[in-house]
C-alpha cells in the first residue's frame, strides 16, 4: 500500500490534500484497485472530493472484477453516489462477472433509488430477473412473481420502481 492509499483508507484528508498538491499521478492501481476506488470504498466524501478535484478517473476499473468508483461506492452513502454520477462515471458499466452497480447494490440489499432512477430499464429488469428461477414460464416472469420471491421490506423500492412490467425472457 503506497502513502496516498494509506492515507485515503485512514481518512487522514490533509496528508491526502498535501500529496495531491505535489502532482503526484493519480489513476493508478494500488493492490489492485485506484485510489478513487478506495475513497469510495471507505465512504470518503472529502477525500473522493479531493481526487476528483485533482483528475482522478471515476471510470477506471480495477484489476480484481473491472469495476469502476460506482460499483465500489454501492453500498455508499447518496452524497457519495451523486458525486460520482455528476462526474460522468459510467453507472450501468458491468464488471468482469457481468454485475452492474445496480445490480452490486440489489444483491446487498442497498438499493438507492438515486442509483436505479439513473440505470437504464434494462440494468433494472436485470436485477428482477436475478430473483427468477433460471427456467421459468410466462407467469413467473411477471414482476408479481418477483414481488414474491423478493424479501419485501428489503427490497420493495425496487419493486415500486420497476412497476407492473412483464420480465422478457
Amino acid at each position: 500500500m503506497d502513502d496516498l492509499v494509506g492515507a485515503i483508507i485512514e481518512k487522514k484528508r490533509e496528508v491526502v490534500h498535501r500529496l495531491l498538491q505535489t502532482g503526484m499521478e493519480l489513476n493508478y492501481i494500488c493492490d489492485g484497485s485506484a485510489p478513487i476506488h478506495w475513497a469510495a470504498l471507505v465512504g470518503d466524501v472529502e477525500c473522493l472530493r479531493l481526487l476528483l478535484q485533482f483528475g482522478a478517473d471515476p471510470n477506471l476499473v480495477d484489476l480484481g472484477y473491472a469495476q469502476n468508483a460506482v460499483h465500489k461506492a454501492a453500498d455508499q452513502s447518496v452524497e457519495i453516489l451523486n458525486m460520482l454520477y455528476l462526474a460522468g462515471t459510467n453507472i450501468d458499466l458491468p464488471d468482469s462477472t457481468g454485475m452492474t452497480p445496480l445490480m452490486i447494490a440489489a444483491k446487498n440489499g442497498r438499493l438507492r433509488e438515486n442509483i436505479l432512477s439513473r440505470c437504464r430499464r434494462t440494468d433494472r429488469v436485470c436485477v428482477a430477473r436475478a430473483f427468477l428461477p433460471t427456467r421459468c414460464n410466462e407467469w413467473q416472469r411477471e414482476v408479481s412473481h418477483f414481488e414474491h420471491r423478493a424479501p419485501k421490506q428489503k427490497y420493495s423500492d425496487l419493486i415500486a420502481l420497476l412497476g407492473r412490467a412483464t420480465l422478457e425472457a
